[in-house]
């Protein structure tokens, strides 16, 4: 458990705001057929499936992978706040310990996407520092929610 209701204040402000970075961090770079670079990002798989009409793949990957864990981030930093100043319901912590078991999802579809281009003969994907970057902050995000009491 971390050590004072100010060290996990800070701790979930830093992960609120790390969490938009993460986004448009490149998770990895592809290439195709030796000769062509393409950074992946979160925020490109969006856009790419926007503009390819790919409704119900956006609706999925930008909630689990953005939405979700922004709602999460918020509710840390909300949970964490002076009791003065806010309190959260026990519906509202029995929902932040429920948004725990979805944190790994976002990096299960990065993962699926490397799978997929590596079996690709035309391309090959190298992982980014953005993969690592989000896959600290889906860590932290659990460990939070796990370390945070529900009082």
């Amino acid at each position: 458990m971390l050590a004072s209701r100010e060290a996990r204040l800070l701790l979930a402000l830093l992960t609120l705001l790390l969490l938009p970075l993460s986004w448009w961090a490149p998770i990895f770079t592809l290439t195709q057929l030796w000769l062509f670079d393409d950074r992946v990002s979160m925020f490109s798989v969006v856009v790419s499936l926007y503009e390819s009409g790919n409704l119900l793949l956006l609706l999925i990957i930008g909630s689990a992978s953005m939405l979700l864990p922004l709602f999460k981030a918020v509710l840390l930093v909300a949970q964490n706040l002076p009791r003065k100043r806010l309190a959260l319901s026990p519906t509202v912590n029995r929902l932040l310990s429920r948004l725990a078991r979805w944190a790994m999802l976002d990096i299960w579809v990065v993962a699926l996407l490397v799978v997929l281009v590596k079996l690709s003969a035309w391309a090959d994907a190298e992982v980014e520092w953005g993969l690592y970057l989000q896959l600290t902050l889906v860590v932290l995000m659990l460990w939070q929610s796990r370390a945070t009491p529900n009082h």
